[in-house]
């Protein structure tokens, strides 16, 4: 297929029963194809989990990144399976970083497994910086936790969600967002519409409680809390943010927005 549009998603389907091998395919683009550190549950990757480009036959990460992805997770074992970053020896051109609750753990790069790492708390955080050259094939950890597996905002390419996308808690019958959150993620992409679909945060009058931001590049364009749907906006810049902030109490069902980027 040679499509003309900005997006494609690509969707499996099983039954209970019949299980094969699956399928791989290779897409290339016209457009820098973006998108940030993917954690699906099991396994924090940026190979092919993109920023990446394909470059000799082989998926690359992107120039000059600065992303990170949150776990919230109790009691979790981190385990390298593929490392592949550009080597220096005190790592300041590209490196790998994990964290507990801002504290480093280590700095990696260069092409050998980092250690395995058994976690006392309840969340940690995995931060990639890449330079401007010298691009190489990523990283692949997998984390298994004794608690809970909370994620942060999710951004799949399409869209940024709260709702079922996590920290939550199943309270009456429906998804809430956790209590005193401070969590953002920001999305690289040139001329952006957001178009909101769900908003259930809590109210008060100056959503100091809890409320939803929209910024570019540090400058925010909206705060809202309640029930209303935002305003669609229609973004020059090659960048925006959504952050959430939540207190210690009255979680609602949170968000969805869709962005469709050129």
């Amino acid at each position: 297929y040679r499509l003309s549009g900005d997006e494609f998603t690509v969707a499996l389907h099983t039954d209970e029963a019949a299980n094969k091998a699956g399928f791989r395919l290779n897409f290339e683009c016209e457009g820098p194809v973006l998108q940030l550190l993917h954690n699906d549950g099991r396994r924090v990757s940026a190979t092919p989990g993109v920023p990446a480009k394909i470059s000799d036959g082989y998926t690359e990460y992107a120039s000059e990144l600065d992303l990170s992805v949150t776990v919230l997770g109790r009691d979790c074992e981190v385990t390298w399976q593929f490392f592949d970053v550009e080597d220096e020896a005190s790592c300041d051109y590209d490196h790998v970083r994990l964290l507990v609750r801002g504290q480093e753990l280590g700095k990696w790069c260069g092409g050998s497994l980092p250690p395995t790492y058994r976690l006392s708390g309840d969340e940690f955080t995995v931060a990639l910086h890449t330079d401007e050259a010298a691009n190489k094939a990523g990283f692949r950890l997998n984390f298994e936790c004794e608690g809970p597996v909370l994620q942060l905002l999710h951004n799949d390419g399409r869209r940024v969600s709260a709702t079922p996308g996590v920290p939550a808690k199943i309270s009456d019958g429906y998804t809430e967002y956790a209590s005193e959150l401070d969590l953002s993620v920001t999305v690289l992409g040139r001329d952006c519409e957001v178009t909101w679909q769900f908003f259930d945060v809590e109210d008060e009058a100056s959503c100091d409680y809890d409320h939803v931001r929209l910024l570019v590049r540090g400058q925010e364009l909206g705060k809202w809390c309640g029930g209303s749907l935002p305003p669609t906006y229609r973004l020059s810049g090659d960048e925006f943010t959504v952050a959430l902030r939540t207190d210690e109490a009255v979680n609602k069902a949170g968000f969805q927005l869709t962005y469709v980027c050129r």
